[in-house]
């Protein structure tokens, strides 16, 4: 019988190492996430999204955008938090992101007490904010990869 424990830390996860040299500027930030694909069975979330790429020192008015695909694999958890009544949840555009980032144990312990913690250290657990709702996503898996579409 194997018996789960908490993790002592969570592993570390920088999802910007995921994207490669082909946009230098490439952010998360005010990027919206246009689709969402859980696979319980293969233990797999897949997110297309649209990139933020342009050169912020280049003073352009509008935002230059890039799609791509963040596939997480090794699923433990997939938590979508509902919408706020208050928030506007029907962007067409998707849900924009505002923030994002790895967990720590110690955050996860203090800030989202409900989240499941008997993890095996060799997992990580990522959240993206949507201001589109109010609304956090989280995701403990193992591995993940990135693909420009």
């Amino acid at each position: 019988m194997r018996i789960l424990r908490y993790a002592s830390l969570v592993k570390d996860f920088d999802i910007y190492s995921l994207l490669g040299d082909r946009h230098p500027h490439a952010c998360l930030h005010d990027s919206p996430i246009q689709q969402i694909n859980v696979d319980y069975l293969r233990r797999e979330v897949v997110i297309a999204c649209l990139l933020a790429v342009s050169d912020p020192d280049d003073n352009q008015p509008d935002e230059t955008y890039a799609r791509g695909q963040f596939t997480f694999t090794g699923m433990k958890y997939f938590v979508a938090e509902a919408p706020h009544d208050k928030y506007g949840y029907d962007d067409p555009k998707g849900l924009d992101i505002a923030a994002e980032g790895s967990l720590s144990l110690e955050e996860m312990i203090e800030k989202y007490p409900t989240l499941p913690r008997d993890l095996d250290d060799d997992v990580f657990v990522y959240f993206f904010y949507a201001t589109t709702g109010n609304t956090f996503i989280f995701i403990a898996a193992n591995d993940a990869h990135f693909i420009w579409l």
